[in-house]
């Protein structure tokens, strides 16, 4: 809980990270608020963990309630790094979130893959040819490393022929995200192999590869070719790490042993793999394509749990949903006294409570100074999903 017996109005450094700030100066201090900030009535106003910058439009609302409340200050964390239990109260939302994998980063390391495909396409198979992608491979890994939060910065698709270079780009930050809560060791060799895991797409008539449709049986069994095509053309250029291997070539066998090229089963697929191939799935599914709608967030979470422990690890599909929660970012959920709000952010390991932003009171009118209510610390619960409330979350 903030302490409120600071007195003077600067802001003042109590440790090398956390900072007490007045309330007048959050505006352009930014920062992540250090401990949960309580009412007089005991109620959460502003969660461990909140991001200042995630309020937007809603920040003079809460200064506002802070102010009648009579706090002064808060105490504010300004650093690159935060406490895992301060990320865990409060996950950037992936939807609205500024704090996202930079931009030229992203272009480069498309721009990359693309290169690399199109060199395979026309048989240049050269070990030079990997140099670049393994240089952006590492650039995103201290990306991911240092914002850990942030969950999917992924590019849409806007040109059709781009999708399987923009979709190995959102394929390692997935991966890239997820192995870094299971084992940080293997985060470079995850993004790698992300990058990657469709090389052998390369190979893949364009028309095909790119047909504005459903495959037939005939073509599914060409797509089919990929991994082990891919695994075939990563040698030859120089790649001999088993793991990167492994995802090239693993990353479409499934959990219970359906799966492509091998019929491998559960943890006699690889690891990295494993993880891969929920990455590649959720992207997939999240994609805009021109014979498909993408789906949201929660539908593509959902999908995974369904098909754990048949197509996916079941440990992968738990780190997603912890990620996410029952109701990630974007969710309009009613609460159990009637009152409607968006969710703002994951429950941790608590699915079923997130934080949420109530905008409409219990009686249906709008609330002129929305709240932040973390659940975990109320009695009011979830009742009702009503849908998500698309690219912003506050």
């Amino acid at each position: 809980m903030v302490n409120n017996g600071f007195q003077g109005r600067g802001v003042t450094r109590l440790t090398p990270d956390i900072y007490r700030v007045p309330i007048e100066e959050l505006t352009t201090f930014g920062g992540t608020v250090a401990d949960d900030v309580i009412s007089r009535d005991g109620a959460v106003i502003l969660p461990k963990g909140t991001k200042i910058v995630l309020l937007g439009d809603s920040l003079l609302q809460v200064l506002k309630r802070l102010e009648d409340e009579g706090i002064d200050h808060l105490h504010v964390m300004r650093s690159d790094e935060v406490t895992s239990d301060a990320l865990d109260s409060f996950v950037e939302s992936v939807v609205s979130s500024n704090m996202i994998i930079d931009s030229q980063i992203a272009r480069t390391s498309i721009r990359e893959v693309k290169r690399l495909f199109e060199s395979l396409r026309h048989n240049k198979l050269t070990p030079e040819l990997v140099g670049p992608v393994m240089e952006m491979a590492r650039e995103l890994v201290e990306q991911i490393l240092r914002r850990p939060k942030v969950l999917f910065s992924v590019a849409r698709v806007r040109q059709w022929d781009e999708y399987t270079f923009i979709h190995s780009f959102n394929t390692a930050a997935i991966a890239g995200f997820l192995v870094n809560r299971m084992d940080p060791r293997l985060v470079e060799k995850a993004v790698l192999g992300g990058l990657l895991h469709d090389l052998g797409k390369a190979k893949i008539p364009l028309e095909i590869l790119n047909k504005p449709g459903p495959l037939t049986d005939s073509e599914f069994q060409v797509i089919k070719t990929h991994p082990v095509v891919g695994e075939e053309l990563a040698v030859k250029v120089g790649i001999d790490d088993p793991d990167i291997l492994s995802i090239i070539r693993e990353h479409h066998e499934r959990w219970s042993g359906i799966g492509y090229p091998d019929g491998k089963s559960g943890e006699s697929i690889g690891f990295l793999a494993r993880v891969v191939a929920v990455a590649d799935s959720f992207d997939a599914m999240t994609a805009e394509r021109s014979y498909k709608a993408p789906i949201h967030y929660r539908s593509a979470v959902k999908n995974i749990l369904t098909d754990s422990g048949t197509h996916f690890d079941p440990k992968v599909s738990r780190v997603l949903l912890l990620a996410f929660g029952l109701y990630p970012p974007g969710s309009v959920v009613e609460l159990s006294d009637g009152s409607v709000g968006v969710v703002v952010s994951s429950g941790g390991e608590d699915l079923m409570r997130p934080v949420v932003l109530v905008k409409v009171a219990p009686d249906g009118s709008i609330v002129r100074e929305p709240k932040l209510l973390d659940l975990k610390r109320s009695r009011e619960g979830i009742c009702k999903y009503l849908g998500w409330e698309g690219k912003r979350a506050l």
